[in-house]
């Protein structure tokens, strides 16, 4: 799969997530099945696969906009993982099963 077309899903997928969870008035009141981060008023969600190039070149930019957010308490952070790569679904399997296990 090419840069441009995950990139294209990305933004598809975040557009239609972000309609999804418009309703959502309780969310913080449930456990979120994504790892999430902080208690801010804004959320924000990143639709992300490990495997995809753009989405690793993105990573180094968005990271300190994202940290200093979260330090001032300005959004709720959750990070969805898409699976675009074939080895996304083992690379999940095993790595977010150790990162939930944490909690950190």
């Amino acid at each position: 799969m090419n840069c441009k077309k995950c990139l294209l899903i990305i933004l598809l997928g975040a557009a239609v997530a972000g309609f999804a969870f418009l309703g959502a008035a309780h969310a913080q009141e449930r456990e979120a099945p994504f790892p999430q981060y902080g208690t801010g008023p804004v959320q924000v969600f990143i639709y992300t696969d490990y495997f995809c190039p753009p989405c690793r070149a993105m990573e180094p930019l968005a990271e300190p906009v994202l940290q200093d957010l979260l330090k001032r308490n300005r959004i709720t952070l959750t990070f969805i993982d898409v699976p675009f790569h074939r080895l996304t679904p083992l690379y999940a399997k095993y790595f977010l099963s150790a990162y939930s296990a944490r909690k950190e």
